[in-house]
């Protein structure tokens, strides 16, 4: 993974715009079909079905939903309403407590180019598919499972406008420009685990404004090493929300073993930091809370093409108390800045 431009790429994806409040509606035929529409072609969906019938084996045990998001409120399912219309059909789909449902295959549908409609106004939703293996905990993803997810949101036409844009050039899914995923909630440290290996995300890799037109859910995006063959399918990617009380490893930096020999959470305040975030950044989450992290580069002893990387995360709530902090540890090649070896891979 290429952890300093991940800034570049992230930023060039973003794409300036003014997200509109949700807003209920009566079920109405809306002629503008995109992610950020309330709207959407059944049969670009139904592409993102067969993609995911053709990637079978990369998640065998796994399911795909598509689940509608809100821009600026989350969206209430008690008031959802979701069909898909034709000239002559008009087929009421269920979806479950989070705003999900199973696309069904259907002729009639297909035949005459059927909509996906909602109650709701367009610019105040838009959707993702999700692939996901029942069974793992909720803050856990399989790696395959978010590979075949990215293949299936550019099958179905759901991905953001300006990734769109840059994947035209590039290619998509691969090494040239991350595939941010959406967490269900504000992210403060990733790990993705493999027999003999464990990676921490850098902050690169969960950017605060990234591939996001939606300020509530900068903090919620994340970019696991899904284009890195290295990593199996099978490896795990565990998610450490903000609002959670796992607290996440660190790995072995001596560039912050003093800053991090004093901290103690529930106990160190953010008053008494200062010098620390002058060599670093902060950035505020929801309900008070602010985040700090501080990357460092240096040369490795001995090797001419390889840099050492430590980054230092903090997590502070609304009242300056520090609630997490995690050291994160790579070595990178100078040039490209692609990690070559894990902080803790064997």
């Amino acid at each position: 993974m290429n952890v300093f431009k991940l800034f570049l790429l992230a930023a060039a994806s973003s794409v300036a715009a003014c997200a509109l409040a949700q807003d209920e509606a009566p079920m109405q035929r809306v002629e503008v079909p995109g992610e950020f529409s309330s709207e959407q072609s059944y049969r670009r969906m139904l592409r993102g079905v067969e993609k995911f019938d053709s990637l079978r084996a990369q998640a065998p045990n796994a399911v795909l939903r598509f689940r509608m998001f809100g821009t600026e409120r989350d969206v209430k399912p008690q008031t959802l309403r979701l069909a898909l219309e034709s000239a002559s059909l008009k087929l009421p789909l269920a979806h479950d407590d989070d705003a999900s449902f199973a696309l069904p295959v259907n002729e009639t549908a297909q035949r005459e180019d059927a909509a996906l409609v909602s109650n709701r106004r367009t610019g105040s939703v838009y959707w993702k598919p999700q692939v996901i293996t029942p069974g793992l905990p909720a803050d856990t993803r399989r790696l395959g499972d978010l590979r075949v997810q990215c293949q299936v949101t550019y099958a179905s036409g759901l991905q953001h406008g300006g990734m769109a844009f840059l994947t035209k050039m590039m290619g998509q899914c691969g090494a040239n420009v991350p595939f941010f995923f959406l967490a269900d909630r504000e992210i403060f440290a990733v790990t993705v685990e493999a027999p003999g290996r464990e990676r921490h995300l850098f902050s690169p890799a969960m950017p605060d404004n990234a591939v996001t037109k939606l300020p509530r859910q900068r903090s919620r995006y994340f970019h696991p090493p899904i284009e890195e063959e290295l990593w199996p399918d099978d490896a795990l990617v565990r998610i450490y929300y903000v609002d959670g009380d796992a607290q996440p490893s660190s790995n072995s930096a001596p560039v912050f073993e003093k800053d991090v020999a004093g901290l103690v959470p529930g106990q160190t305040r953010k008053a008494d930091l200062q010098a620390l975030l002058a060599r670093g950044k902060s950035r505020q989450l929801s309900q008070g809370r602010e985040m700090w992290t501080l990357l460092e580069r240096a040369p490795l002893p001995g090797k001419e093409k390889i840099d050492s990387v430590a980054e230092l995360a903090l997590l502070f709530d609304a009242e300056g108390v520090l609630r997490k902090h995690q050291v994160r540890a790579a070595l990178v090649e100078r040039k490209s800045l692609k990690i070559v070896a894990d902080g803790r891979a064997n």
